[in-house]
């Protein structure tokens, strides 16, 4: 069972929030690159994710998810819990194991690679080919 939500978590979700919304409010044709990156103890990992402290030490020993290290303490980033979330639905819809899970992760990044290329490939090609 994930643990109880603290005031941490709390104010977690409140910047995140508000890094969101200061995101929205750009104008058109205005350039804003902006990177924010959440991070998340081990407990508020486990709360966001809804897998249990063992599940997530058997994944981060399977070496296919790593912590993301800091002075105070072991932490997860934001892309992590990503990750977390669609190997859990992987393992609900499918019913793998966690090396199952590993290697569908693995198909589905290469699959989403090689379509993206595709793509790309296809734009490059799509300035000599004439359409009738």
């Amino acid at each position: 069972m994930p643990p109880k939500p603290d005031e941490n978590t709390a104010a977690l979700w409140q910047q995140l929030a508000d890094a969101q919304s200061s995101l929205i409010h750009v104008k058109i044709g205005e350039s804003i690159m902006a990177n924010v990156t959440v991070t998340f103890t081990i407990t508020e990992f486990c709360l966001h994710t809804g897998i249990s402290e063992e599940e997530l030490n058997e994944i981060v020993g399977l070496g296919w998810l790593n912590r993301v290290r800091s002075v105070k303490q072991r932490v997860f980033d934001d892309h992590a819990a990503i990750v977390v979330q669609r190997a859990v639905r992987l393992r609900h819809e499918l019913a793998l194991d966690w090396h199952g899970i590993a290697v569908a992760l693995t198909l589905m990044d290469d699959i989403a690679h090689l379509k993206q290329e595709n793509r790309l490939l296809r734009q490059r090609l799509s300035r000599f080919v004439t359409h009738p």
